[in-house]
């Protein structure tokens, strides 16, 4: 026979003491969510023309229909993603983003992403950007960014596998994490409020090269997410499309 243990207290318990465990918190302050099953009644191969996002954003914030000049359009794969779910792929000179007039939000902001790239360069623009943050496939493998920091902050992870890769962008605290590996610290990022978002390029006239790969999830947090969250959310992903980097 087991015994269970019940304690009660007729206060909250606020605050953690210092060191102790927290239960994650994946859930809370969703602001948006993209998800490419919501395109299923596209044909394969299909040129996306508007891909609109679920949460409490105002509508032009979760709408991507829009291309900045010379920038074509995504296409949609049923079976194209990690493990065969679908995606919507990019092939370096196509890019969705929202119309302009969107509203401003401002850090902390948390993001994730399903994402995959095939090619890793100086002349390769954004994954994703809101304008003034950015996770970019750099020579170093996949980085993080904004418009005030001075360099890019690195993972050295260059897989071109399909990886989950979170950003959260909260001034000196900003952490960066790919896949499996640890959580690294940004603390030179500047706080900075979002714009239009932006999948695949710049958010300008197109130049240099564009993301090589494909989009399978995204996820904005309008909260800075804790380390057990972040961890959280990467692990719940990470079975969710059977990845494994």
């Amino acid at each position: 026979m087991s015994n269970t243990l019940i304690l009660r207290s007729a206060k909250s318990l606020l605050s953690p003491l210092p060191g102790t465990p927290v239960v994650p918190d994946i859930f809370s302050n969703i602001y948006w969510e993209l998800d490419p099953v919501s395109l299923a009644a596209l044909a394969p191969g299909a040129a996306v023309d508007a891909w609109v996002a679920s949460g409490v954003a105002p509508s032009l914030n979760r709408t991507y229909n829009f291309q900045y000049s010379n920038w074509g359009k995504p296409t949609y794969s049923p079976a194209g993603g990690p493990n065969g779910a679908p995606a919507v792929l990019f092939s370096g000179s196509q890019q969705i983003c929202n119309g302009a007039g969107t509203t401003a939000q401002v850090e902390p902001l948390t993001y994730a992403v399903v994402c995959k790239s095939s090619a890793f360069a100086n002349t390769q623009s954004r994954i994703f950007s809101d304008t003034n943050h950015w996770v970019l496939p750099s020579p170093s493998g996949y980085s993080m960014s904004d418009t005030g920091a001075p360099a890019a902050i690195p993972s050295n992870n260059p897989t071109t596998d399909w990886v989950v890769v979170i950003a959260k962008f909260d001034g000196e605290h900003s952490v960066f994490k790919v896949g499996t590996g640890p959580q690294i610290p940004a603390p030179l990022m500047a706080v900075k409020t979002s714009g239009r978002n932006v999948f695949g390029g710049n958010p300008t006239t197109l130049t240099g090269i564009g993301l090589e790969g494909g989009i399978a999830f995204a996820r904005a947090y309008t909260r800075s997410l804790n380390a057990s969250d972040i961890d959280a959310l990467a692990l719940s992903l990470s079975r969710r499309f059977g990845l494994t980097t």
